[in-house]
This record gives C-alpha cells, sequence and structure tokens, in this order.
C-alpha cells in the first residue's frame, strides 16, 4: 500500500514500524483516521484487541497544532490508544520537543540504521489515566496517595515489558489494608471493638474488613464504625490483588486487565479519604 499525504523522507521509517507492528499481530493500516471526528490522518494505524497504536513519522520530528489537536482529542474521549511520533536514530529533537511530547502523552519512537525499533519515550494511554475527585483528604497519606497515583499515570508502552500500574496498584492495595487494620486497633482503643489488639494481628484483610462492619463485634449499644456498602468497596477493591496475581492469557484478557487496573484505582484514593475520615472521628472519641 502506498502512502499519499507521509513525505518520502519519512516512508522508510514508516515501513519498519509498519513491519514491526504486524509481526506482533496488530492490523497496520496507512493513513487512516482513528474516527470519523479526528481530522488528522496519522501515517499509521495499528489495532489488536481493544487497542490502537497511531504513529506519525517524520524526518524532522516536530510536535505542530494539527498533533496537538489530536492527542487533546484522544484525551477528552479517554481513547484506549498510544500515540507516537517516529523518525531516525540522526534526527535532532529538543528539549523543548520533548517536553511538549510529555505534556501531550505523545510517545518517541526511533528507528536505527540496522532498522530496529526503540521507544524513546513512552505514550500515556487516555483510558488508564485515574483522576480521583480532587476535593478527596487523605490527611497524613496524601504524599503515599500521590505517589502511588503519579507511578500509575507514569507514561507506559505496550511495546516494551514494563508495567508500572501493577506495581502501583499493588502499592495502592497494601495501604489501604494497612488502614483498614489501624482503624479496627483505633476502635480497640478506644473500647469500640471487644477485641484485643492480637486478635486483630491474627486476621487477614478480609477479616478486619468483616469485624469492623459486624454489630457482633461491638460492645452492647456500639454500632458498626463502616457501613455495609464501605464493607462491600473494601472487599472489592481487595479483589485487586487477584488481577495482580494472575497472568492475562491473551492480548485481549491483557486489554481488559489493563482497564480494571485503573477501575480498581480510582476506588484506591477515596477508599483512603473515607478511612482517613472515620479514623479521624474516632480518635477524637473518649474511652
Amino acid at each position: 500500500m502506498t502512502y499519499i499525504y507521509t513525505p518520502d523522507d519519512a516512508q522508510s521509517i514508516a515501513d519498519v514500524i509498519a513491519s514491526f507492528l504486524t509481526k506482533r499481530k496488530y492490523k497496520v493500516f496507512r493513513e487512516v483516521p482513528i474516527s470519523k471526528d479526528a481530522s488528522f490522518r496519522t501515517t499509521l494505524l495499528a489495532k489488536k484487541a481493544d487497542l490502537s497504536i497511531m504513529v506519525e513519522a517524520q524526518h524532522k520530528p516536530k510536535l505542530d497544532d494539527s498533533l496537538i489537536a489530536l492527542a487533546q482529542l484522544l484525551e477528552k474521549k479517554n481513547s484506549y490508544c498510544e500515540f507516537y511520533v517516529a523518525t531516525h536514530e540522526k534526527a535532532n529533537f529538543t528539549g523543548t520537543l520533548l517536553k511538549q511530547l510529555e505534556k501531550n502523552g505523545i510517545g518517541l519512537l526511533v528507528v536505527d540504521a540496522s532498522d530496529q525499533l526503540m521507544v524513546v519515550k513512552e505514550p500515556k494511554n487516555p483510558a488508564l489515566i485515574v483522576r480521583p475527585d480532587p476535593t478527596l483528604k487523605y490527611g497524613n497519606y496524601k504524599e503515599k496517595v500521590n505517589t502511588c497515583l503519579g507511578n500509575f499515570n507514569s507514561p507506559n508502552s505496550s511495546l516494551t515489558t514494563k508495567n508500572p500500574r501493577k506495581e502501583a496498584l499493588g502499592d495502592m492495595c497494601d495501604m489501604v489494608e494497612a488502614l483498614t487494620k489501624d482503624l479496627a486497633l483505633l476502635a480497640v482503643k478506644k473500647r469500640m471493638l471487644k477485641l484485643a489488639p492480637a486478635n486483630i494481628d491474627a486476621k487477614d484483610w478480609s477479616g478486619v474488613i468483616d469485624t469492623l462492619a459486624s454489630k457482633n463485634s461491638y460492645w452492647l449499644g456500639k454500632n458498626p464504625i463502616i457501613s455495609a456498602n464501605l464493607r462491600f468497596d473494601l472487599h472489592s477493591f481487595r479483589g485487586a490483588r487477584n488481577l495482580l496475581k494472575h497472568p492475562a492469557k491473551s492480548k485481549r484478557q491483557e486489554a481488559e486487565r489493563q482497564e480494571q487496573f485503573a477501575e480498581r484505582m480510582m476506588m484506591g484514593p477515596r477508599l483512603v479519604a473515607d478511612l482517613v475520615s472515620i479514623k479521624s472521628l474516632i480518635a477524637k472519641k473518649k474511652k
């Protein structure tokens, strides 16, 4: 298939990348828009399962208004995609260009003299960016929550084997689990739970959640300090651990799992805020 809009000096770059993607079972199209409302046709559009990869091949890499507008459209639509500018290894790209790519979530691919592909800058997938309610309050956990979110939202290319999202979600699970247990220990200290600290320490996360929600765990006249809804949400979030343990068996399953990572990660900050709020109220109570 020939190119119509791609300059001659960028076509060899595009051909290398098209071959690379084809070998990895992507269906590759040339100069086809990703959607009807996309005003710009990238050099390549590759699809596999639910993931779309767009590549704009350039001999002299630059980020013009049309590319920025496309990146903004993809972000607005939360598209499940990755967007790259591609060039050759002898091309000059300035710090300004790299900052522009970073700002707009666009990756950078470089083809070397032996036609090998390098991911120089990884892109952001708009559908996998987690943006919690900015009004949530995390108390002393603010820095930890923001670190987890920053790591989860960091650029990550499907063309590499790195997966910072998995580790970040694991860290968020650890944080919520520790906070759940801290809340239970505080309830024991305030004589709300008729248990000893050792009883709490002996329980797994699931057991601590159920204890906090069970009326049988409290002294007569005292009500559970977490609601049935919060109990359900904590157990649902706890299920993220299963996502982390079991590898996907296909690319479609991996795409689904990545979206589930984002859904679970979205729950994490809200649960931290809820538990911190309850813990603050309990701390003020007299024994």
